[in-house]
């Protein structure tokens, strides 16, 4: 009487664990398809010319963003 007990048990929750998996298995499909368009998304300027910077233009970046959060960065604005 007990063995049934456990074995309709066990039987149960293998029928909850094989439920939760098909949610489970949707839910990564969902975030799958989610990442997917997020990553998509970020290409889609592919194509369009970028805008041209100087060399000297590249230079005050670069020493802007080498001096960003010292005492120097103030002074360079």
């Amino acid at each position: 009487m007990a063995e049934e007990n456990l074995i309709e048990a066990a039987n149960k929750a293998a029928l909850r664990l094989e439920e939760a998996n098909k949610v489970m298995m949707e839910l990564v499909k969902r975030q799958e398809a989610v990442e997917a368009r997020r990553v998509l998304g970020g290409m889609s300027e592919a194509g369009e010319k970028k805008p041209q910077v100087s060399e000297e233009e590249k230079r005050k970046i670069d020493t802007r963003n080498y001096f960003k959060g010292t005492a120097i960065e103030k002074a360079l604005q």
